[in-house]
């Protein structure tokens, strides 16, 4: 958590430049090939050293480890003694083989070395451990102990070395101590610095190795290297040592040294708020939170929770940026959401409670209506379990099942307008478009994807819809996605107006052109001059008018009424009409050549009847929007109603009776609308004409059918069915597959288009291969398994559940699976 907001504040901050107290000397692949490839003879390291000295580098480091001495060339070795004797301000490094510390800051185990040959380390003025340690890379380690011996690392020698200081150790904090004062260095217990990194290699003073080497003599004066630590290092793939920063995938481990050497010269090193701010820090987050979550509005409390969040991010970065100080952000954050959940959890427990009260009645009246329900249910198992064990049963017995089963199917439509239809979610806008409201599974998406499609070309766009369906909306989300969006967008309804009108209010008219133009209007064509004109309904015009509509068409221009001079606009035109256009042309009302220019971009939208889960969402919005308290939602028989109705004004009628019924709810006091809310024709069109009850697997059966068979036919006859469980509807059908396999004499194709009903293939293969599933699932199991079933014994699982009517046919088809397959 610490790293992930540190790793934030670097992201947001961006890289930095290193010092220029650092230059970075890097052997690369180019400078390895000029110089007789790897490895480098040692006469070349000396050779800068000299180089370097001459210069007046402060302190000349190399991170190579000089652990083997030069078996080719060992005079080479010790020339390179030499310079380093002289030079007297060489940092070598050397490695730990394991380096793995435990909380006093001991290296675990004992740890093997790399270290300089021997004549090396004794003409370096020091030499420092080059281990980074564990994968945390925000703390990098500069001390370490082992058996009572105290080793520091390679960055920070070079960083006492540059500053002529001596070690000195209190407690959490190194010291360096010089001729004008001590410098503190906060560590952790295992002994690391918060490492305040600066950027890339493209973010460090650097130079080849081979250009240093061709400086010397004759370019001195075009290096600045006097008072600098000069870094020398591999960085040619495969030979160097990469780490991850904030800032690159791939940084070589010495600028990492190189980082914690410049924080240790600078004073730039990250550091830990102090407590007691901390513990401020943290008060004031959470009473802050506390404070917010006492507003009576949740959204405006959830609004100003995260403004407080933010701004507690804001601070901590501030904090980071201007005093290298980490405020950490995890305890502040999680009090505040603490309180705040806490507190808004009460207050609505509270308002649960006031609530309570209310439903009691309901409540009470819900439960007797249950407990008929279960006494009826019970009755009519017993009824069942009686005609089953019959061979032959008399009519009268049938007609007496049909009669409960019918009073049940009130009862439950009794018991369903008493419970509150559970919307699937909140109302809510499609993404991109935050004025439409549809499901994700709704054909409007289509139609959206569409919309996003045309809305970056200026082709004409012409909508067709049922009356609505929301041809208008549609149109605006067009020009709002536009490169036209922030232009106007004018629209006019043309079967609203008669010829003459239509006219002067399209295309403006002059002083005095008729009766009543006492000066000189623009039309709608001029005003939408750069943006978009919405002609709805342009199928109500004349063919005089489609004919000079169609001019403006094709060249953009066109004459006021009772004027002479031409006007010219850039308009981008998106027409929309409820009739079959072809049609109209065929009956020469409408004009071939202005359809194919309005036709640039057909959308056709799909009417209300065809999008069934956005009639939840719609209505939601509908309620929330206009808060018609004590009105909470809907019942679920009443929802039953909404979605099996056609809905012949679409939308608009949709928030009309949504509306009205939600009136009628609000003064009987009710938080629910039932079914008693609801206009005739809803009513009516879901009415049950005496002595056409169907059982429920004939309602299954007949609503699966309306839905052709679909993914989503089971959910949705589930839900249309009084959201009944999805297994039982899946049951029913699979009993439904195995009677008509029966009848039919296990013959699929005539099976599959008996159950379908339908002369469309594609629904009678979708049946068929439910029915092949179904088979493919009973041939493991035996005729036993299915004697078994009858008899009430214990069952495999994929027989729990069947209803008890369908297991002679049960047993009839896995008799045919057994001897089909021997």
């Amino acid at each position: 958590m610490e790293n992930a907001q540190l790793n934030s504040h670097f992201n947001l901050r961006g890289p930095r430049p290193l010092s220029e107290k650092i230059l970075f000397v890097h052997i690369g692949s180019e400078d390895i090939q000029a110089l007789g490839g790897w490895p480098i003879t040692h006469d070349y390291y000396g050779y800068a050293t000299h180089i370097l000295q001459k210069l007046d580098a402060k302190v000349i480091a190399f991170n190579l480890l000089f652990n083997a001495p030069d078996t080719r060339f060992p005079e080479h070795d010790k020339s390179i003694v030499q310079f380093f004797q002289k030079a007297g301000n060489v940092v070598l490094p050397f490695s730990f083989f394991t380096f793995e510390e435990t909380d006093d800051n001991e290296i675990k185990d004992a740890p093997e070395t790399l270290l300089p040959i021997p004549d090396f380390k004794t003409s370096a003025v020091a030499t420092g451990f080059s281990n980074i340690g564990n994968a945390d890379i925000f703390k990098i380690p500069v001390r370490a102990t082992f058996k009572n011996v105290t080793f520091y690392s390679f960055g920070f020698e070079l960083a006492r070395h540059f500053l002529n200081a001596s070690i000195k150790t209190s407690g959490s904090e190194l010291r360096l101590t010089r001729q004008n004062g001590e410098r503190a260095i906060p560590i952790d217990t295992f002994g690391r610095i918060r490492v305040n990194h600066f950027g890339d290699e493209n973010n460090v003073q650097e130079i080849g190795f081979v250009d240093l080497l061709q400086a010397f003599p004759d370019s001195l004066n075009s290096l600045d290297v006097a008072g600098k630590i000069v870094l020398i290092d591999v960085t040619s793939p495969g030979i160097a040592a990469l780490l991850q920063t904030p800032y690159s995938q791939g940084l070589p481990s010495s600028l990492l040294h190189a980082t914690v050497a410049e924080n240790i010269i600078e004073q730039s090193f990250l550091r830990e708020a102090p407590v007691v701010a901390s513990a401020l820090f943290l008060f004031l987050a959470a009473l802050i939170a506390f404070v917010i979550a006492g507003s009576k509005s949740k959204k405006v409390a959830v609004i100003l929770l995260a403004i407080h969040l933010l701004a507690l991010v804001l601070l901590s970065h501030i904090v980071f940026l201007n005093f290298k100080t980490t405020l950490w952000l995890f305890y502040p954050i999680f009090s505040s959401l603490g309180l705040f959940s806490t507190r808004r959890f009460f207050a609505k427990r509270k308002e649960k409670q006031q609530r309570e009260s209310l439903q009691e009645l309901l409540k009470s009246e819900v439960e007797r209506k249950e407990q008929e329900l279960a006494k009826a249910k019970g009755e009519l198992g017993q009824l069942e379990d009686k005609i089953l064990a019959e061979a032959a049963f008399s009519s009268q017995l049938r007609q007496e099942a049909n009669e409960r089963k019918k009073n049940l199917h009130e009862l439950e439509k009794q018991i369903n307008d008493l419970r509150q239809y559970p919307f699937n979610k909140a109302p809510q806008a499609a993404p991109e478009f935050p004025e439409i409201i549809c499901a994700e599974d709704s054909p409007l998406r289509q139609v959206l994807a569409l919309v996003a499609t045309v809305a970056t070309d200026d082709i004409p766009v012409l909508i067709t819809g049922e009356t609505g369906t929301g041809k208008e909306l549609i149109a605006k989300a067009v020009h709002q996605k536009s490169l036209r969006g922030k232009k106007p967008f004018v629209a006019l309804n043309c079967g609203s107006l008669s010829e003459t009108l239509l006219e002067s209010e399209l295309f403006g008219h002059e002083k005095g052109s008729f009766t009543g133009a006492i000066s000189r209007r623009k039309g709608r064509f001029e005003l939408a001059d750069g943006g978009v004109i919405f002609l709805d309904e342009i199928s109500e015009t004349t063919p005089a008018f489609q004919a000079r509509l169609l001019r403006i068409l094709q060249e953009g221009v066109f004459e006021r009424v009772g004027g002479e001079r031409p006007v010219s606009v850039d308009v981008r035109v998106i027409a929309a009409c409820n009739q079959n256009l072809r049609e109209a042309i065929a009956n020469n009302t409408f004009r071939e050549d202005l359809f194919y220019r309005l036709n640039g971009f057909p959308i056709a939208l799909p009417p209300l009847y065809e999008r069934k889960n956005d009639i939840d969402l719609l209505t939601a919005h509908f309620l929330s929007r206009n808060k018609y308290k004590p009105v909470e939602g809907f019942s679920e028989q009443a929802m039953i109603l909404f979605r099996s109705y056609r809905w012949p004004g679409n939308i608009r009628e949709l928030e009309n009776v949504t509306r009205r019924a939600a009136l009628l709810a609000q003064n009987d006091m009710k938080k629910l609308i039932q079914v008693k809310h609801l206009p005739a024709e809803l009513k009516e069109n879901h009415s049950e004409p005496e002595g056409s009850f169907q059982t429920l697997e004939q309602q299954i059966l007949l609503s699966l059918r309306k839905l052709e068979f679909s993914r989503s036919a089971i959910g949705e006859t589930a839900r249309m069915l009084g959201n009944k469980d999805r297994g039982t509807i899946t049951e029913y059908f699979r009993g439904i597959c195995f009677q008509n396999l029966v009848e039919t004499e296990f013959n699929l194709e005539v099976a599959a288009q008996k159950i379908a009903d339908s002369n469309k293939p594609a629904i009678i293969e979708r049946v068929q291969a439910k029915l092949t599933q179904y088979l493919e699932n009973l041939k493991p199991l035996s005729l036993e398994n299915a004697i078994n079933v009858a008899s009430g014994a214990e069952t495999p699982p994929q027989l729990k559940g069947l209803p008890k009517k369908f297991h002679p046919d049960l047993i009839r088809v896995i008799d045919f699976i057994q001897k089909k397959h021997g």
